[in-house]
């Protein structure tokens, strides 16, 4: 054998078997790198066999042997395929496919050593059909296996498919990964914004680059909608909360959406349209927390539903119905603080609807009610404020439910007590 041959079939040897391993593997894994080997071999042998035929890289003679060596191949492979061989005739088709396998790489190796562009050509096609043959999907190997059974015109188009299908997921996951990244982006420029180092549109355009990347985030929109609406952008405000409620698969997600609409409907104008978001959104409330009766995020979700459908409701002129509603509300809110006595944020939560209470009522002239109402309120955060005497709000919620019991006291002309409390305010 001469020194260009040796040379040739040492490359052709690069594109025909991989590089030995330098530990050893588990028996499953030499098996598995053994199947894979032969199936890039005889699919890099297949395309020497093309070449060398429709392109004429090889002498007449040995086109015409390297057709009747690929025919046999496939001979030997379907017989092997039926398993209807006993042991000892599929041990003998076994060992004439070897020697077939083997006469083939002989005459590529020796087309290869006259033809570097070929031998070229051959390694190019090794490598990319050794990647897709290594492939982490068990489907896009099984794809593989059947094109180099024969079936090609089967297998492209699946392979096809299949890849444009794995680019488009790349691509959804790269653009999920990067709206996370700017969804994070915005959670710190709103705390900037809240401290006077970045402006709302800044915000926006963060988490607009959010939505643009992962349209189907709930939060995303909503978080758009309240900012659109802090700017006075109502058209935009609007737009972002009804895709917040396209994008809301389950039940609580479509009650927040709901709220958030119908908050932007108030600030548009559109009263009628607000107080059905949130009687909707109320519908759901409670039929989650029917169905989940010892949650307190349930029951509180109740509540809030309830103030903001009694708050549009004052704003109609409707104060039965606001009644009503801050009445429902406050009873649950009093249950939630009584099963939590320690919580402060509970009874706080109890004063407070105490005071939509008291205001629904003095609009309605109910003022011994409202005086009630205001009284029951100041006690609530006279204790919680002794209890936290370091605490601002705490004493300026006493403040502010001075002022209220204050001007009821005013309206129905107990103008001593109202002094005293405006003076303790």
């Amino acid at each position: 054998m001469n020194r260009h041959r040796v040379l040739t079939l040492v490359l052709l040897g690069c594109v025909l078997q991989p590089p030995a391993p330098g530990l050893a593997a588990p028996v499953s894994t030499i098996d598995a790198d053994a199947e894979q080997k032969t199936l890039v071999d005889r699919l890099v042998l297949d395309r020497a066999t093309t070449l060398a035929t429709a392109e004429k890289r090889a002498f007449d003679r040995e086109r015409t042997l390297l057709a009747q060596l690929d025919e046999r191949d496939k001979q030997l492979r379907r017989s092997l395929a039926q398993r209807k061989q006993s042991e000892a005739d599929a041990a003998s088709t076994r060992a004439e496919l070897l020697h077939v396998t083997a006469e083939r790489e002989r005459l590529v190796a020796d087309i290869a050593a006259r033809d570097a562009t070929y031998r070229a050509e051959l390694a190019e096609y090794r490598r990319i059909i050794a990647s897709l043959a290594s492939s982490p999907s068990a489907e896009r190997r099984q794809d593989l296996a059947r094109y180099a059974d024969g079936d090609r015109i089967g297998a492209f188009p699946v392979l096809e498919a299949r890849t444009r299908a794995e680019e488009a997921a790349r691509e959804k996951a790269n653009k999920l990964k990067a709206a996370e990244e700017y969804r994070q982006l915005a959670a710190l420029a709103a705390d900037m914004k809240d401290r006077g180092e970045k402006t709302t549109d800044e915000v926006v355009r963060l988490w607009q680059a959010a939505a643009e990347r992962d349209p189907g985030d709930l939060w995303t929109w909503i978080f758009l909608a309240r900012l659109h609406q802090e700017a006075g952008h109502t058209v935009e405000a609007g737009d972002a909360a009804a895709r917040a409620l396209h994008a809301a698969t389950q039940p609580r997600d479509r009650s927040v959406a709901l709220n958030t609409l119908g908050d932007v409907q108030v600030a548009a104008g559109d009263l009628a349209a607000a107080r059905k978001s949130f009687e909707d959104s109320l519908q759901i409330d409670r039929r989650l927390a029917a169905a989940n009766p010892g949650s307190a995020e349930a029951q509180r979700d109740v509540s809030v539903s309830l103030n903001q459908l009694g708050d549009v409701q004052v704003t109609t002129g409707d104060l039965v119905a606001a009644r009503k509603s801050f009445e429902d509300s406050h009873q649950i809110l009093t249950r939630l603080a009584a099963a939590n006595p320690g919580s402060a944020q509970a009874q706080r939560d109890v004063s407070i609807s105490l005071n939509r209470l008291g205001d629904v009522q003095v609009a309605a002239g109910d003022l011994a009610a409202a005086r009630k109402s205001f009284e029951d309120s100041h006690q609530i955060r006279t204790r919680l404020a002794a209890a936290n005497p370091g605490s601002a709000e705490a004493q300026r919620d006493v403040s502010v439910s001075l002022n209220r019991l204050g001007d009821v006291q005013v309206a129905a002309g107990d103008l001593a007590a109202a002094r005293r409390s405006f003076e303790d305010s």
